[in-house]
C-alpha cells in the first residue's frame, strides 16, 4: 500500500514539474522585439533556419521605390540565402509607389525602403525624419527614351516635341534640371501627362507623346518587350550628378535599434554584392518570385542596372559608399533649380554608420 502512495505522489509530482516546463517555454516564445518577431522561415535560408531554429527573427519591411524590378532581386536573394537570418531579422518586401511615396511611408514610420536620393535630402530640408543609410546607384539612371526613327539627336531637338512624363515624379524634376543644364526652353515642349510606366509606353508607341524619360532598369526593358526601337539621352552625361537609388530609413529606428539598421544594410548590401557576381541567379530569384516578370524583362533590366552599382568610390570604400562632396554638389543643383527652400547641412541626411567595416 505504501509503495503505490509512493508512486502515485512521484507521478504527480512529474507531471506538476512537466507543466512548470511547458509554460517556461511558452513563455520564452512570447519574447520577442518591438516589430514583432517570428520563427525563422524557409524564405530566409534553409542553411541560416538550421542554425538559428531556436532562435526568433526580429521581423521588418523593405518598400521597393516602385513595383518589384530588377532592384527587388538582392532582397530575394539575401531573403533565401539566409543573409537577413544571419543578422536575426525576417524581411517582408512590399510594392513601391515611386520615391516620393518612399520618402513619406519611411518618415512615417515604415522600417526601410528605396528612393532616390534628390527626393530624400529636399524632404529633410522639410524636416521628414528619414536618412540614407547606403546610395545603391553611384548615379541616377534617369534616362529620355524616343524611337530610333526620331528627328532627336539632341537636348534642343526636343523642343518642340510633346513630352509623357509623370508631373510629380522624380524623372520630371530631373528632366527639368537637365533642360536648363542643356539650354532647352521648356516652354517650347508640350507635356502630356501620365500616372505610371506602362503609360508612358503607351504614349510614346501610339505617337501621342515624341519622347518620355523614366528610370533606365524600369522603362527600358519594357520597350524592349514590345519590339520597339528606342534611342535614348542619359541625363548624367549631361552634368547632373545625382545619387541614385538608395537605402533609406528614418531617425527613430536608427537611435532607438541600430543593430536592426546595421543588419539590415549589411545583409541587404550582401544581397547587391551576389547579384554582381552572379546576374544569371538573380534573374531566377527575381521571375520565380514573380512569375509575371518575364526572364527577358529581368535580363534587360539586369543589363541596365549593373552599370550604375559600381564606381571609382565603392572600388576604394565599398558598395554603398556615399560623399560630403557629391551631397553637396546634388543639393547646389536642387537648390539652383528651385527644388529646395534653403540649404542643409548634406550629414543630416545622410550616414555612413551603418556601412559594412
Amino acid at each position: 500500500m505504501e509503495k503505490r502512495k509512493v508512486l502515485l505522489i512521484s507521478l504527480v509530482s512529474c507531471i506538476i514539474l512537466l507543466g512548470v516546463i511547458s509554460l517556461w517555454l511558452v513563455s520564452l516564445m512570447d519574447e520577442g522585439s518591438s516589430f514583432g518577431t517570428m520563427p525563422s522561415s524557409s524564405a530566409d535560408g534553409a542553411s541560416a533556419q538550421a542554425s538559428l531554429s531556436s532562435k526568433q527573427l526580429t521581423k521588418v519591411t523593405y518598400r521597393t521605390s516602385d513595383m518589384p524590378y530588377i532592384d527587388a532581386a538582392p532582397v530575394i536573394i539575401a531573403q533565401e540565402n539566409g543573409y537577413y537570418a544571419e543578422e536575426g531579422l525576417s524581411v517582408e518586401l512590399l510594392p513601391g509607389q515611386g520615391s516620393v511615396f518612399s520618402v513619406q511611408a519611411v518618415g512615417s514610420g515604415e522600417d526601410f525602403s528605396e528612393a532616390a536620393a534628390n527626393v530624400v535630402l529636399p524632404a529633410v530640408a522639410k524636416g521628414v525624419p528619414v536618412k540614407v543609410v547606403a546610395v545603391i546607384l553611384r548615379d541616377s539612371d534617369s534616362t529620355l527614351f524616343f524611337p530610333a526613327n526620331s528627328s532627336i539627336r539632341l537636348p534642343k531637338d526636343l523642343e518642340g516635341k510633346t513630352f509623357a512624363t509623370e508631373l510629380k515624379g522624380t524623372t520630371h524634376q530631373e528632366f527639368l534640371i537637365f533642360a536648363k543644364l542643356t539650354g532647352i526652353d521648356v516652354n517650347k515642349v508640350e507635356l502630356f501627362p501620365v500616372a505610371s510606366a506602362a503609360q508612358k509606353l503607351q504614349t510614346v508607341l501610339s505617337g501621342k507623346a515624341d519622347f518620355t524619360v523614366g528610370v533606365a532598369y524600369i522603362v527600358g526593358p519594357l520597350f524592349e518587350a514590345q519590339g520597339a526601337k528606342m534611342r535614348s539621352i542619359v541625363i548624367k552625361d549631361y552634368g547632373e550628378k545625382f545619387y541614385g537609388q538608395s537605402i533609406i530609413t528614418n531617425d527613430k529606428m536608427i537611435s532607438e535599434h541600430p543593430e536592426v539598421v546595421r543588419g539590415f544594410t549589411k545583409a541587404t548590401l550582401k544581397g547587391f554584392a551576389y547579384m554582381i557576381d552572379h546576374p544569371d541567379e538573380a534573374v531566377d530569384a527575381l521571375v520565380t518570385r514573380y512569375p509575371e516578370i518575364s526572364p527577358q524583362r529581368a535580363r534587360a533590366g539586369l543589363e541596365r542596372i549593373l552599370p550604375y552599382l559600381q564606381s571609382e568610390e565603392t572600388q576604394q570604400h565599398g558598395l554603398g559608399y556615399q560623399s560630403k562632396e557629391r551631397w553637396e554638389e546634388m543639393q547646389d543643383l536642387l537648390y539652383d533649380n528651385g527644388f529646395m527652400d534653403r540649404k542643409i547641412d548634406v550629414t543630416t541626411a545622410y550616414t555612413l554608420n551603418f556601412l559594412p567595416q
